[in-house]
């Protein structure tokens, strides 16, 4: 599977919350910022990510809808592995990829404890994440 190259203007969003996430993302220039509403009302600002960093984990996890929405700060440059990307791999690097995610997703979840998401919120995250990998791992076996 290729890595398909995207670029997004200043203030274009990447990923919007609800909305289909598109795969995993690695910024190759620039920077974004990921926010999330927060009772339905106001956006918090959840973390901004660089060159390097990477997003779109939580609803490659879940398999679902983004939690979060991801904008250009200024135009940026990235490479974008569609959804499916697991089914792709060996088993080896399955591993190691769920393993990674699975870190990111805790990272994510206590950012979101931070920002004052529910708590109901943060649990079906969470237990969507997880209930995604188990099955990932079953096939595997």
């Amino acid at each position: 599977m290729q890595a398909l190259q995207r670029r997004v203007e200043a203030g274009g969003a990447i990923i919007r919350e609800g909305e289909n996430g598109g795969g995993l993302y690695q910024i190759v220039l620039g920077n974004v910022d990921i926010s999330k509403r927060i009772d339905g009302r106001r956006s918090a600002l959840l973390a901004s990510l660089g060159e390097g960093c990477y997003f779109g984990e939580m609803s490659l996890l879940s398999g679902g809808l983004a939690s979060a929405t991801v904008t250009a700060v200024g135009p940026v440059e990235l490479a974008q592995l569609p959804e499916g990307l697991l089914e792709v791999l060996d088993r080896a690097d399955q591993v190691v990829v769920l393993d990674n995610l699975l870190s990111r997703a805790a990272i994510v979840v206590n950012v979101e404890i931070a920002a004052g998401a529910s708590e109901r919120d943060r649990a079906v995250a969470w237990d969507t994440a997880q209930r995604r990998i188990a099955e990932w791992l079953d096939r595997l076996n």
